[in-house]
């Protein structure tokens, strides 16, 4: 079992590093966030951890985008939130918020783990910078990454009470191909 563990770690590490390292671009076709957001929470590598995924708004439109990419961007963030919480010694349910207002669609997640080191701050963004002991530090790279590519914002916080929360915004009306970073 540890074998196996330690083989998707490291497969999902050279995922992340062939999407870090390839130009900027995406294949734009209608997607439904809300499934994005779901298969992503269904991603074996969380362990089985807990995730709840509230819907804020009744009508979630679709985006704009690259499915696989936007999928690869919301699992980073999920796999973070669960490690966080692990080591922290928590098992509380990931909260995931899924809305929109007048011209954002917006997704929250929200973890009770230690919170975001102040010493590194926005440099999580950057490769190979990790606030987890023994990190890649390309998770996060790569969901920024993907997220910008989409015309998005990725923003990285601490919450009140601790832990952390990445919040995902998109406008209604835009995305981006063949944008290189």
């Amino acid at each position: 079992a540890e074998i196996r563990r330690e083989t998707d770690h490291l497969k999902r590490v050279l995922e992340d590093f062939l999407l870090f390292a390839r130009p900027g671009t995406a294949r734009a076709t209608e997607v439904a966030l809300e499934g994005v957001v779901r298969r992503a929470a269904a991603d074996p590598a969380l362990e089985g951890a807990a995730v709840e995924l509230h819907r804020l708004s009744a009508d979630i439109p679709s985006l704009l985008g690259d499915e696989q990419l936007l999928e690869h961007a919301f699992r980073n963030l999920l796999r973070n939130a669960v490690r966080a919480q692990s080591e922290s010694g928590r098992d509380d349910p990931i909260i995931v918020e899924l809305g929109r207002d007048a011209e954002t669609l917006f997704v929250r997640i929200e973890d009770r783990g230690a919170g975001l080191p102040e010493e590194i701050g926005e440099r999580l963004f950057q490769p190979f910078v990790s606030g987890f002991r023994g990190g890649v530090g390309l998770g996060l790279a790569v969901s920024h990454r993907i997220v910008t590519l989409h015309g998005g914002r990725l923003r990285l916080l601490n919450r009140t009470g601790g832990g952390a929360r990445a919040e995902v915004v998109f406008p209604t009306g835009g995305f981006v191909t063949n944008r290189n970073e």
